[in-house]
C-alpha cells in the first residue's frame, strides 16, 4: 500500500487558465466534473473516482483517495466525506473534511502534455495517511481494445510501469515522496493501491521520469 501528497499520471503515446470558477454544492456533488488539456482529459462524478484518459487510450479507471488518521486502523474513502467542490476550465479541486484534518485534492493537466497531476495538502491536529487507488487500463476506446497488459513497479522513480505486449503503448503512474505501496497484481483484478505519506500540511510535486 502506497501514501501519497502528489501523483502523476502520463500516457507513453509518442492554454491560460480561464478565470471563471463554478463551485459545487453538496447538492450538486453527482455532477460530471473534467480537466482537460490537449492531449489528456480526466473526469467522472464529482463524488467518484477519475478516469485518465490519453486520446483514445485509457489509462486507469476509479483514481480516488483514502485517509487514515495516525495511529487509527480504518481508512476513510475520500467520497464518503467530500464536503466542496470548485472547478476551472483547466483545474478542478476537491475538499475532504474529517473528523479532525481537511485534505485539498488539485488536479489539473498541462496544456500539451498527455499527463494529469494530482496534489494533495494536508491539514490536520495529527498526522494523515492518505492512499490514492486506481485501476489500471491501458486500453483503447470501444470498440478497439488491447491484450496482455502488464503493471510493474519501478522502485527507482517510484512509479507504476504499465506496458503492453505490442510495445505500440505505455502509461507511468509516478508517486514521488510515497513511503509504501503494494505490488502489481493481474492488471484485471480490482483496485491497485498507490504509495502513501503521511504528516501535516504536507505538499509535494510530481516529478517526471527522465
Amino acid at each position: 500500500m502506497l501514501v501519497l501528497a502528489a501523483l502523476l499520471l502520463a500516457s507513453g503515446l509518442a492554454s491560460a487558465a480561464n478565470a471563471q470558477e463554478a463551485m459545487m454544492s453538496s447538492e450538486a456533488m453527482a455532477r460530471f466534473v473534467a480537466v482537460h488539456g490537449r492531449l489528456a482529459w480526466a473526469g467522472d462524478y464529482a463524488n467518484t473516482g477519475l478516469e485518465v484518459w490519453a486520446g483514445a487510450l485509457q489509462i486507469a479507471t476509479n483514481v480516488q483517495p483514502e485517509f487514515r488518521r495516525e495511529g487509527g486502523v480504518t481508512f476513510i474513502p475520500g467520497p464518503t466525506i467530500l464536503a466542496r467542490v470548485s472547478t476551472t476550465p483547466s483545474h478542478f479541486s476537491r475538499v475532504y473534511i474529517g473528523p479532525d484534518f481537511a485534505v485539498e485534492e488539485d488536479a489539473w493537466i498541462p496544456l500539451k502534455q498527455p499527463a494529469l497531476m494530482l496534489r494533495y495538502t494536508v491539514q490536520g491536529a495529527v498526522p494523515v495517511q492518505v492512499v490514492v487507488r486506481f485501476r489500471p487500463s491501458l486500453n483503447l476506446m470501444w470498440p478497439a481494445a488491447i491484450g496482455g497488459q502488464n503493471v510493474q513497479w519501478d522502485a527507482e522513480h517510484s512509479s507504476y510501469v504499465f506496458t503492453e505486449p505490442t510495445k505500440q503503448f505505455a502509461a507511468v503512474v509516478l508517486a514521488p515522496g510515497a513511503t509504501a505501496h503494494d505490488e502489481p497484481l493481474d492488471i484485471h483484478n480490482p483496485l491497485c493501491p498507490l504509495g502513501s505519506m503521511s504528516g501535516r500540511d504536507q505538499t509535494r510535486r510530481a516529478r517526471r521520469l527522465p
